[in-house]
């Protein structure tokens, strides 16, 4: 893997687009039906569909403290430059990336096996100047060039140094449709493995950096906008064998 980081890994600039997001989520688990609030500031949504853009999510935060023009004249090293995509819009992209990270974030937060997402509403803010390149180091190569089956994919935070890595194992039965592509393999994954490492020096950041607020379980007070931040057990509606189990 150091060799391979070494000789492959690339240093490139990738559009994001800033926003500010609310969410208020609907929820099922094993204990019952709950409803959280979640408050994202300084969002930074990847505009690119050339990269993964559930690994770039998993690189948050960053910080927006000190932002210049882009002038590759001035710019040192080797590097590459992404052009925002056109061929699928934000909020396809926002909806996919929430699909991925709003069970996680609930499940870390209340410390649940498995949860299950029934429906959300968001509110996304864009920034008046919503575009903005950020400093990546991006490897996507196979494990080994004997190993066609196993590919992995490595994103680093050029300002913080946080990594997120991810495995991808391809399916080799019949069913995958595998072909050979430019030297690439075309198929279907059959199992993605996750990661995130942040750097073991505590990187400042400055105010105006990404701040991803922690879910807060709440309940509606008075339709249709008033709600109140209860504990998760007073927030839980049990109901049907649930409530026998879980009942005080």
């Amino acid at each position: 893997m150091e060799q391979r980081i070494a000789q492959n890994m690339t240093a490139v600039y990738l559009p994001f687009s800033l926003a500010d997001l609310s969410l208020k989520v609907n929820v099922k688990c094993d204990k019952g039906e709950f409803m959280t609030y979640q408050e994202i500031v300084d969002w930074a949504c990847p505009a690119t569909t050339l990269y993964d853009v559930r690994l770039l999510d998993y690189l948050d935060p960053w910080d927006f403290g000190e932002v210049t023009a882009f002038d590759p004249a001035f710019a040192e090293g080797v590097f590459r430059v992404a052009a925002v995509a056109n061929n699928i819009s934000v909020v396809d992209v926002l909806d996919y990336l929430l699909a991925e990270r709003i069970p996680l974030d609930i499940q870390k937060t209340f410390h649940l096996p498995t949860v299950k997402i029934i429906n959300y509403a968001r509110d996304l803010r864009k920034h008046k100047s919503s575009t903005i390149l950020l400093p990546v180091y991006y490897l996507d190569k196979r494990q080994s060039d004997e190993d066609r089956g196993v590919q992995v994919r490595l994103a680093v935070n050029g300002q913080t140094g946080k990594a997120a890595a991810v495995s991808l194992q391809i399916r080799t039965d019949s069913d995958s449709l595998l072909s050979d592509v430019a030297g690439g393999i075309v198929g279907r994954f059959d199992k993605e493995t996750y990661c995130t490492v942040m750097p073991q020096t505590h990187q400042h950041m400055s105010a105006e950096s990404t701040i991803r607020m922690k879910p807060l379980t709440i309940r509606k007070v008075k339709k249709p906008f008033l709600h109140e931040v209860l504990p998760f057990d007073k927030a839980v509606e049990k109901h049907g064998f649930a409530k026998l189990l879980f009942w005080k």
